[in-house]
């Protein structure tokens, strides 16, 4: 009769408990791991011993982070966006060669996303049930934390913020925001796009800061575009009453107007527009109205996290009027190329050292 295997001790469960976090923090975990770990947070049987273990996993952390410099963060920020596109990639793929799936395991989908997305929220459940009470405010470097959500290039993200303000963000972009707004001011920073339905309270305006221009509303809906890389800023206003400020000039925007200002012009061009045009994209929508080929492969690179380049100087003035919902990438390059006289290609992708493979890259000629 073969012996039971020999339990572990109540010293051994403690590191095999800290290993469990230290794959989770990690990224490392299986499902199963995963599955243990949350079953063992959520056992309200021996908190002291569960608190101490945390509070090691949590000074690590706060450590770690005091030493990580900003582009150290920058990448790994960077890798867990790459994982994610790449699960929906994969997903995707899966989905188009077998079209008459009938079952989709539900459960392994949401672990495999669990490894990479929950980090912070495991973090803050940590904070919340077992650190809030002595500390006012989590604080690194002497500075207050704030939120931050990233929205990755090829996805959308939404939330809605304390004062019940909803956010949109378009791929690639960026908001740091409060966890809860005191003081006068309700104060956002965008990078990227972002379209704000702001909850009114006239007597706390809710400010966007961008790296050019600042947005004040009291209750309003309306769209900031400021890509770090791109060569204008822009506002639109589809109700309500904004404010717009940069160095130099301010101005007071009306319903169905669209301000831009450019890289070396401190004038704001405003004009009169029909807002969908700009602010469909939080819908699925790519809305184009004589825009000329270079302003549509920028946002194609974006939407599809792709690199496209446009090869031969002579078709850039051409401009197309379209509208896309949710179209596949390749169904819109067939569809311009036959509009236009234009041809693409797609080269292989190289495969990197880490395992992963280098951005895709879509180059358009002019067709002879």
């Amino acid at each position: 009769m073969e012996k039971e295997p020999k339990r572990p001790d109540k010293k051994q469960l403690s590191v095999l408990k800290s290993k469990l976090l230290d794959k989770y923090f990690n990224n490392t975990c299986s499902p199963d791991e995963l599955d243990l770990l949350f079953s063992w947070l959520l056992d309200n049987s021996d908190q002291a011993e569960k608190q101490r273990i945390l509070e090691v996993q949590w000074k690590k952390a706060v450590s770690i982070a005091n030493k990580e410099t900003r582009p150290q963060m920058q990448q790994r920020l960077d890798k867990i966006h790459h994982k994610i596109n790449l699960a929906n990639t994969n997903y995707t793929t899966e989905q188009s060669k077998n079209k008459k799936v009938r079952y989709i395991n539900w459960q392994k989908i949401v672990y495999r996303a669990a490894a990479v997305i929950l980090l912070p929220v495991l973090t803050l459940f940590i904070y919340i049930n077992y650190f809030q009470e002595s500390a006012n405010l989590i604080s690194l470097n002497h500075k207050a934390v704030i939120n931050e959500i990233v929205s990755p290039v090829g996805s959308r993200t939404s939330l809605e913020l304390a004062d019940g303000t909803k956010v949109w963000l378009n791929h690639g972009s960026k908001l740091l925001y409060p966890q809860n707004f005191e003081g006068k001011n309700r104060t956002v920073t965008l990078v990227g796009e972002g379209y704000f339905d702001v909850a009114h309270n006239p007597k706390k305006p809710f400010i966007v800061k961008t790296d050019r221009i600042n947005v004040t509303a009291l209750g309003t809906r309306f769209n900031v575009k400021a890509y770090s890389d791109d060569k204008t800023v822009s506002a639109t206003l589809k109700s309500g009453k904004i404010e717009v400020k940069s160095s130099k000039n301010k101005i007071t925007m009306k319903p169905n107007q669209h301000l831009k200002l450019g890289l070396n012009n401190e004038k704001f061009k405003v004009q009169n527009v029909d807002p969908e045009k700009y602010i469909s994209w939080k819908d699925g929508k790519l809305i184009f109205e004589d825009d000329n080929i270079e302003n549509i492969v920028k946002r194609l690179s974006r939407w599809y996290d792709v690199d496209i380049e446009i090869i031969d100087p002579e078709i850039k003035d051409l401009t197309y009027t379209a509208t896309f919902i949710d179209e596949p990438l390749f169904q819109i390059l067939e569809m311009l190329a036959v509009v236009t006289p234009i041809k693409y290609e797609i080269p292989r992708r190289n495969k990197l050292p880490d395992g992963t493979y280098s951005k895709r890259i879509i180059k358009i000629y002019a067709k002879n």
